[in-house]
């Protein structure tokens, strides 16, 4: 015997009470986490703003030329880019991806 649809969509949550179903979920989600979440977001801007206004600064302020600031970004840059590379390296190296929660928790083991 065949299920009725209609049986079928009265149980589904996706149908039935939807935005209850959203609500419930967002919900659940513990404090600890929205707050990670909101500290990360205001993180994300501040570092966002710091590499707009930054070339600004050292030209308005410090007198510095358009090269000089143009060197300053190549220099972070490349050192951004052969940190990867090394990590990436030592991560296949150890044969596990590593992050520093996973040095904390195993120093402390």
């Amino acid at each position: 015997m065949r299920p009725n649809p209609a049986d079928r969509a009265a149980a589904s949550p996706r149908v039935a009470g939807s935005g209850q179903l959203v609500r419930s979920t967002w919900r659940g989600i513990p404090r600890a986490v929205w707050a990670l979440g909101f500290v990360s977001l205001l993180m994300d801007v501040s570092s966002e703003m710091i590499h707009a206004l930054l070339p600004a600064c050292l030209v308005t302020v410090l007198a510095t030329s358009a090269t000089t600031v143009g060197i300053i970004e190549g220099i972070a840059e490349a050192t951004a880019s052969v940190t990867k590379v090394f990590s990436g390296a030592l991560s296949d190296g150890i044969g596990r991806a590593s992050c520093s929660p996973c040095w904390v928790t195993d120093s402390l083991r």
